[in-house]
């Protein structure tokens, strides 16, 4: 039986509030004021507030923490700006629907108080699409200016780097957990009501970033090198992820980088002698020869299905930091030169540009049927998250192969020869990733073809010599 929704439009701004033991009521921006700076851990009461506006319920304007005593409240927090946060709405509605009465799982949509009503319009939007968020769900609001908006109350009690974010609590209003979306699960969900002392993959805050004083050097014992050199670490899980950079001064080179897959070190470094490798989100002109490629390093996009402890597995095999300190007499071309053989050396690889004959995909067409009839509609794409149904609307024929094709086919170089650059529009269903007949079939509708052909390409060759 199909569940319903009615959409509410509440009018009125109503005061948010929260309850004291007593019974009295304090505002949240009072609430927020009164919170320790430390955020809450697992195990910790969360505060009785009222959690903000109701949306996409029949009575309901507002909800409490404890209007979900005795189930299992998963707060999914969300904006209009995450693509991976739309993408799961398909997902966490299914999973309502299945896991019953006894789980809440309550979409917290954050808006800027300078843009009242966004969250609504854009929920709204989405009615009767792939991607309709059917459940009811809560608008927070961030101040504006700076830093302001860590002043939200959720923020100040489930810090995030970034979203999704989920928040796990108990029947008794316990935090369980703070996890990342790939922890929201049947599985994990049922192990949860079986045993709410069930231990979840916890979403760790990088904290720390790469700045102007050393990152790993100075960390090799607790004592900065007299002299020069370089060092590599296993993932670090308490700084943010950065690219490997320049953060030089007047007396020594210093490149570092934090939480990044050997390929991404060798595009850094190479980029400059073959451009194609940059801005290429799939290291397609990245060449793997080893006699066990799969115990080679893993690309960064293959742990994007992972979830659980298998993500967390991943980050810490194939994701490395990295630190070199050298004299600036040095010139740039020769530290690259030196990054390159610290790399081939650290990683047992042998780097190479070589021209190569690989096979690669070629979008043609026989007609004009994708070509664009909106011309003054702004550009749309809309993805369901298997990747399965795309919508793709006003967008130009190049993004369509950057956005689209290159990620359905990861390992393929894909090359539009239409002779078209224009804008298209293309609604493709029942498409599989890797999977050419599927795709040319969706293709057919709009006299657009991939077709599977030789070429020879300069190519970034790794030689595995762990062997």
């Amino acid at each position: 039986m199909k569940l319903i929704i009615t959409f509410i439009a509440v009018l009125q701004v109503f005061y948010v509030q929260a309850q004291h033991a007593d019974g009295s009521k304090i505002s949240q921006a009072k609430l927020t004021s009164q919170l320790s700076s430390k955020p809450l851990i697992p195990g910790e009461k969360v505060p009785d507030f009222i959690l903000g506006q109701m949306l996409n319920h029949p009575t309901l304007r507002s909800a409490r923490i404890s209007d979900f005593k005795g189930k299992l409240l998963i707060l999914d927090f969300w904006n209009t700006h995450c693509t991976v946060c739309i993408q799961q709405f398909p997902k966490i509605n299914k999973l309502q629907e299945k896991m019953g009465d006894g789980v809440i799982i309550l979409p917290v949509g954050f808006e800027y108080a300078n843009n009242t009503g966004e969250i609504k319009k854009f929920v709204q939007k989405l009615h009767g699409t792939f991607y309709e968020l059917a459940l009811p769900s809560i608008v927070s609001q961030w101040k504006v200016g700076g830093s302001a908006w860590q002043e939200n109350v959720f923020y100040k009690l489930f810090p995030w780097e970034s979203m999704p974010h989920e928040v796990w609590i108990d029947g008794d209003g316990r935090l369980i957990a703070i996890t990342d979306h790939t922890a929201l699960t049947e599985s994990n969900i049922a192990a949860v009501l079986r045993d709410k002392n069930y231990v979840l993959p916890t979403r760790q805050l990088k904290s720390k970033r790469i700045g102007t004083e050393t990152f790993l050097i100075s960390q090799n014992g607790g004592v900065e090198l007299k002299h020069y050199g370089s060092i590599l670490s296993k993932y670090q899980n308490t700084y943010k992820d950065s690219y490997l950079d320049d953060y030089s001064d007047s007396v020594r080179w210093r490149f570092s980088a934090a939480n990044q897959t050997v390929f991404d070190y060798y595009v850094k470094v190479y980029k400059d002698d073959l451009p194609e490798l940059f801005g290429d989100s799939y290291n397609k002109r990245i060449l793997v020869e080893s006699k066990s490629p799969g115990t080679f390093y893993r690309r960064g996009y293959e742990g994007e299905y992972l979830d659980n402890w298998g993500f967390e597995s991943f980050l810490n095999s194939n994701y490395f930091s990295y630190e070199l300190i050298m004299p600036k007499s040095f010139t740039k071309d020769k530290i690259y030169e030196i990054m390159r053989q610290d790399f081939d050396r650290y990683f047992f690889v042998n780097s190479k540009i070589e021209n190569r004959k690989v096979k690669y995909l070629a979008l043609v067409a026989d007609g004009n049927r994708f070509v664009s009839r909106n011309l003054k509609a702004g550009y749309e794409q809309m993805v369901s998250p298997q990747w399965d149904n795309i919508e793709f609307k006003n967008g130009t024929i190049k993004d369509f192969v950057t956005n689209c094709l290159d990620r359905s086919f990861p390992s393929y170089i894909i090359l539009n020869q239409t002779g078209f650059s224009g804008n298209i529009d293309l609604k493709l269903e029942k498409v599989k990733r890797n999977d050419l007949q599927y795709w040319n079939t969706a293709l057919n509708r709009y006299d657009l073809k991939l077709v599977e052909v030789e070429g020879e390409f300069p190519m970034l060759v790794l030689r595995d010599l762990r062997e």
